[in-house]
């Protein structure tokens, strides 16, 4: 008889919670909290001027993400120094064989998306200069050409 066929598949074990053992969730005191706005608003202070995005802060600060933006909002919503700016940006790209391709301004991206899709092509490809590579890719190996956009939400003290 497989582990699947048991007669005890469907039973369930209950589990005794009223020992001692068993701790309510508590919520990190106010100090934890104001130390950790301290410190994301110290990264913030240290870059007047600049924005700065949610994770920077993080990799700055040693906190998560989603905890750093956190504090950055109600940092924004109560401090009239910290302003949210949210900022786009539009990428540039080519669908070849179905696959989205990103096109920047680098020759040797743009060189690697020749070798990657038309190897053929590469000793011819290695001459051409930057606008000639971006030509050949849209002119003669893409299906499509597509423009997307992204936005992301920046924190600063402005200067």
């Amino acid at each position: 008889m497989s582990k699947g066929d048991s007669p005890h598949r469907d039973e369930v074990e209950l589990v005794d919670q009223t020992d001692t053992d068993v701790s309510t969730p508590t919520l990190p005191d106010k100090a934890d909290r104001l130390e950790v706005q301290k410190e994301v608003r110290q990264v913030l202070e240290a870059n007047k001027g600049l924005f700065l995005t949610a994770d920077i802060i993080a990799a700055v600060t040693n906190y998560s993400e989603g905890h750093v933006r956190t504090h950055l909002h109600e940092l924004a919503d109560s401090d009239t120094k910290v302003e949210r700016e949210r900022r786009y940006k539009e990428i540039y790209g080519v669908v070849l064989f179905g696959n989205f391709v990103v096109l920047t301004d680098d020759r040797d991206q743009l060189l690697e998306v020749v070798k990657t899709y038309r190897i053929s092509e590469f000793d011819k490809a290695q001459s051409m200069s930057k606008s000639e590579l971006r030509s050949f890719i849209i002119d003669e190996l893409a299906s499509q050409e597509v423009t997307s956009k992204t936005d992301k939400l920046y924190f600063g003290i402005p200067a």
